[in-house]
């Protein structure tokens, strides 16, 4: 009886700590997926497509004036489709600014791609 009393407890331990390390790992993939969500809106938003046949992949207009009018402190786009950076380049007051901001100016813990 006490035995598995003790396998009892040991099984609810190990169930609970597992709740535990998917609860872990679902917060640790929160923020990527959230960058992810924005970065796309912010791609629909602002990039054009050439969308002819035999037109070259990376022939794309970004709208610079709609990316001000969201951040002034953008300055560029960068895509790099063979590891899958499409992201806007921003520029800040420190060395540190975009280290924890998104595009938008919000608490990211991501950061940016900044110069």
């Amino acid at each position: 009886m006490r035995k598995s009393k003790g396998l009892m407890g040991l099984a609810f331990l190990l169930v609970l700590l597992g709740l535990g390390c998917l609860f872990l790992a679902y917060r640790e993939q929160e923020p990527f997926q959230e960058i992810k969500v924005k970065g796309e809106a912010l791609q629909k938003l602002v990039v054009q497509e050439t969308v002819s046949q035999g037109a070259d992949p990376m022939e794309r207009t970004i709208d610079f004036a709609a990316l001000q009018r969201i951040n002034p402190e953008i300055v560029g786009w960068l895509y790099v489709p063979q590891i899958g950076v499409d992201s806007p380049i921003l520029t800040g007051q420190t060395d540190t600014e975009y280290l924890t901001k998104d595009f938008e100016g919000a608490y990211s813990p991501l950061g940016s791609i900044f110069t």
